[in-house]
């Protein structure tokens, strides 16, 4: 995340780069894990499996840069905390859960 804000914040100097740049992200994250998939397991799978996950974890420090740039100043915080549980509610805390369902159904 925050050598994704870092390229983020380099590449894309004015605000209305920033949605360019996560794009880039998220189609760079999306040729390489797809990519990936479709390669037989082994290290080069591996590999690519390891770049693309680095890469679609990178968008996630330019989403939060792009809240606070248009939160008002009193309400960054509440912002960035809002985020914050959305992230965990909707990604981390089901995620173990759905994960154990699909392996036990399908096994």
């Amino acid at each position: 995340m925050i050598a994704g804000g870092l390229l983020a914040d380099r590449a894309g100097r004015a605000r209305a780069h920033q949605a360019s740049v996560r794009r880039s992200y998220t189609l760079a994250s999306f040729t390489v894990l797809a990519t990936a998939f479709a390669l037989p397991a082994g290290p080069v799978q591996m590999a690519l499996l390891a770049v693309g996950t680095l890469v679609a974890g990178g968008h996630s420090g330019v989403a939060v840069s792009v809240v606070v740039d248009v939160t008002h100043a009193g309400l960054r915080a509440t912002a960035i905390a809002t985020v914050a549980l959305f992230n965990n509610l909707l990604g981390l805390a089901p995620g173990p859960y759905l994960v154990a369902c699909c392996r036990t159904r399908s096994a």
